[in-house]
């Protein structure tokens, strides 16, 4: 098994409200930091791409369509918000490549994408602070590397 080949930040990780919440006429913004892991995406020379579903804003939208040209990202609308359409949408635009992909998402939004343990893909969750939690890695499959990583 190779190493990870392509990731993919969902849009709930890098805006700054919940994706689909509304406004009341405030900028749409990316989260702190968000600026900082595009960047580093970006230098790591690792295939890298923004998924995000209908219900966004046009804001929202133009916001992350301008990510992905100032990085070089792929973009990945996916129109179920299921995990098989997120593989889809990856393997046409990246091919299969030897090894696993990344997915990085939001614990709110994990519940469609948790089904990707049983592919070669890596499902990242990330958690509100202090959210509890029994562990710091949760182990999603029976094999000896995690496919599901919730971090706090």
């Amino acid at each position: 098994m190779g190493g990870v080949k392509g990731v993919v930040l969902d849009a709930s990780i890098l805006l700054g409200v919940p994706v689909g919440g509304g406004h009341s006429g405030s900028p749409t913004s990316l989260l702190p930091g968000a600026e900082y892991l595009l960047r580093g995406l970006r230098h790591s020379k690792v295939p890298a791409g923004i998924s995000y579903e209908e219900g966004l804003s046009t804001a929202e939208v133009n916001l992350l369509q301008d990510k992905v040209k100032l990085y070089s990202f792929d973009s990945f609308f996916l129109r179920s918000g299921k995990a098989a359409d997120l593989v889809h949408e990856v393997s046409m635009a990246w091919g299969d490549k030897e090894g696993s992909f990344m997915y990085i998402v939001s614990d709110y939004k994990k519940d469609p994408f948790l089904g990707l343990d049983s592919t070669k893909w890596i499902t990242v969750i990330l958690r509100h602070p202090g959210q509890e939690s029994k562990d710091d890695i949760i182990f999603a499959s029976t094999s000896k590397i995690p496919r599901t990583i919730f971090i706090n």
